[in-house]
């Protein structure tokens, strides 16, 4: 089962600023396989569909996934810090998986984060309402 798409309509319409990806955890993944293992935790961990959303790199025309462009309008929307935006723009385009969790509250964000550290050595960002960082 994939993730829902809860935020499918707000990636690919003009979102108000600050309407997307504020208060979700972002991690990349080698391989569709490691995506989909934390997405299973962290379903099993409590996490609704509604909060859970895929973007795969090279093969999205094989997955019911969020386009590239989407997710790079959707950062875009986030504000002048480039260095996110162009770091995991760059990591789908070479093929590796990006989930995305919505987190209510610190302890939340940091069980997605765990998780999402069990199945990958990349990048594991948060971005908050004032804040981006590597969790």
């Amino acid at each position: 089962m994939e993730p829902a798409k809860t935020h499918a309509a707000e990636l690919g319409a003009d979102a108000d600023f600050l309407g997307f990806p504020i208060h979700n955890v972002v991690g990349v993944f080698d391989d569709a396989d490691a995506a989909e293992a934390a997405i299973q935790e962290l379903r099993e961990s409590g996490f609704a569909e509604s909060q859970l959303a895929a973007f795969y790199g090279t093969d999205l025309e094989e997955r019911e996934a969020h386009t590239l462009p989407r997710f790079v309008r959707a950062l875009q929307h986030f504000g002048p810090d480039r260095t996110y935006l162009e770091r995991h723009e760059k990591l789908l385009r070479e093929g590796h998986p990006l989930v995305m969790v919505h987190v209510s509250d610190k302890r939340h964000k940091a069980r997605a984060a765990d998780i999402m550290h069990h199945h990958t050595r990349g990048h594991v960002t948060y971005f908050g309402t004032w804040v981006i960082q590597d969790v």
